[in-house]
């Protein structure tokens, strides 16, 4: 009678182990509730500066609208219209580009997006800067 009633409170803490286990890994699961990832590319609380060298003078909006179809060239997924990008002059047909979101380099599976910049013809480089080649951060 003992070993039953001994099995049966295993088996309950088990049960209950099991159920809070499942809680946790659901709480703490890396896919959003509509099975999506969560890009850190996409997380608009953040951003990555590059400084850009361009051959040639072009409209910032349009030089924007560049970026905006080269962030749609990665896939749908990163192509999020609320994402702000801005485009500051910092002298003599250099930019500095901020968008929204963090873009690593060099990164297996991860869209590059420095390269897609630089593939732009109006670029001429991308800068690095002290600590690497891309600069990025969160508010």
């Amino acid at each position: 009678m003992k070993t039953n009633i001994m099995i049966g409170m295993i088996f309950g803490v088990s049960v209950v182990v099991t159920i809070l286990a499942m809680i946790f890994i659901e709480i703490n699961d890396p896919m959003s509730k509509h099975n999506e990832p969560i890009i850190s590319q996409n997380d608009l609380a953040c951003f990555t500066r590059w400084k850009v060298d361009l051959n040639t003078s072009i409209d910032y909006k349009t030089l924007e609208e560049i970026l905006r179809n080269e962030i749609a060239e990665l896939g749908s997924v990163y192509d999020i219209p609320e994402r702000e990008i801005k485009i500051e002059n910092i002298g003599n047909n250099r930019v500095q580009i901020t968008i929204e979101g963090l873009w690593p380099v060099n990164e297996p599976n991860i869209p590059d997006l420095r390269k897609s910049i630089a593939s732009i013809d109006v670029v001429e480089r991308i800068e690095d800067f002290v600590g690497g080649s891309v600069e990025g951060g969160c508010y």
